[in-house]
């Protein structure tokens, strides 16, 4: 389900910063270190092993299969799935637009405007659990604006991490380790505030990144819980091998090109996810 985009959207209710713990980094250095780390990832290509549960009208569906996770900031995805060396999936985004190939039995082209993926009407016609553009911001790679309120996370508020942040502009709410200043969980908010869905962040790996010394290369969660709070709908990732993809050139932009993958997948139905009718398709 599209859930529209990571730090942007409804304003989050204000929290009143609390003092750390004795031996506890301030919540200002924690973020500081966080966004140190994402800043340093522009880019991202992993091996990903995917595990898909979704439900819409024609029941429920269970996917697994295994491909590539590709990311160029800030808005650029590609999330292929495949089974036996066969595409089965390949879902993404430009700057603009975002897209599912749904190639198992009647091969369907799914494609809507970022513009109007906030609207429910709209989002709930998208097949999968995660919109292109929010998987990105759940990586856990997206810098926090400095000034974003954060609190000492106490057993009420049901977190993960020393500290809870809520990013200006709203739209998430985010739990960050104090010692390590990694995220462990992202909630995606609605208008009001309540929970959309949660995703824990865990398995923490060095990315190569051409160009950096060890000791100064960047961390990436390597497994993501996705979890729906209004619908039965879950996404789990496993990724293995992070880099920058600049080795050998492995990322193209023909990855993010949906006049190019419509004529490489061939698909023999288009969904419109911004028509009125949300069964009108061609």
């Amino acid at each position: 389900m599209a859930l529209g985009l990571l730090f942007n959207g409804c304003d989050a209710p204000q929290r009143v910063p609390a003092p750390p713990a004795a031996g506890l980094a301030s919540a200002h250095e924690v973020i500081e270190r966080y966004n140190a780390n994402a800043m340093r990832i522009d880019r991202l290509w992993t091996r990903a092993v995917v595990e898909l549960k979704w439900t819409d009208d024609r029941g429920k569906h269970y996917e697994q299969g295994d491909g590539n996770l590709i990311l160029i900031k800030p808005d650029r995805v590609a999330l292929s799935i495949g089974k036996l060396g066969n595409t089965i999936m390949w879902a993404g985004c430009d700057g603009e637009r975002y897209w599912l190939f749904d190639l198992n039995e009647a091969k369907t082209l799914y494609s809507g405007l970022h513009a109007n993926a906030h609207r429910r009407d709209r989002a709930t016609r998208y097949p999968l659990p995660v919109h292109p553009l929010t998987l990105l911001g759940l990586m856990g790679i997206t810098p926090i604006p400095a000034d974003s309120p954060a609190v000492l996370a106490g057993a009420e508020d049901r977190g993960d991490g020393d500290y809870m942040v809520e990013p200006r502009g709203g739209g998430s709410r985010l739990w960050l380790d104090g010692a390590s200043a990694r995220v462990t969980r992202i909630d995606l908010l609605d208008a009001a505030g309540q929970t959309q869905a949660t995703c824990r962040l865990s398995r923490w790996q060095r990315v190569a990144v051409r160009g950096l010394p060890p000791g100064a290369l960047p961390w990436v969660a390597t497994r993501l819980e996705l979890t729906m709070a209004d619908r039965e709908g879950s996404m789990t990732l496993f990724l293995s091998d992070p880099t920058d993809g600049r080795e050998g050139d492995r990322i193209k932009d023909k990855a993010f090109d949906l006049a190019h993958l419509t004529k490489v997948f061939k698909p023999e139905k288009t969904v419109d996810l911004d028509a009125i009718d949300p069964l009108q398709a061609d």
